[in-house]
């Protein structure tokens, strides 16, 4: 990582863009779990396999979130 000084840090450059993305590629692109030895793959099989039966069975309306989620949303969308 880069060191930097008052010049060059900025929030909306340096700063966020060294957190993007926030999530594991991973997450997007679950073909990468293949290239894991044995035991770390079939772990994470089983933990995609669970999320997704959980993502199936969840209400992903407005009304389904909770409060907290909202909070998230609206945090979310004051930093874009």
């Amino acid at each position: 990582m880069k060191d930097h000084n008052s010049d060059n840090l900025t929030w909306e450059g340096t700063f966020l863009s060294s957190f993007d993305p926030v999530k594991p590629h991973w997450l997007d692109d679950r073909e990468g779990i293949d290239a894991m030895n044995g035991e770390d793959r079939d772990e994470m099989r089983e933990i995609f396999k669970e999320v997704d039966f959980k993502d199936s069975k969840r209400d992903l309306s407005l009304g389904g979130l909770s409060e907290e989620e909202k909070r998230e949303i609206a945090l979310f969308h004051s930093m874009k």
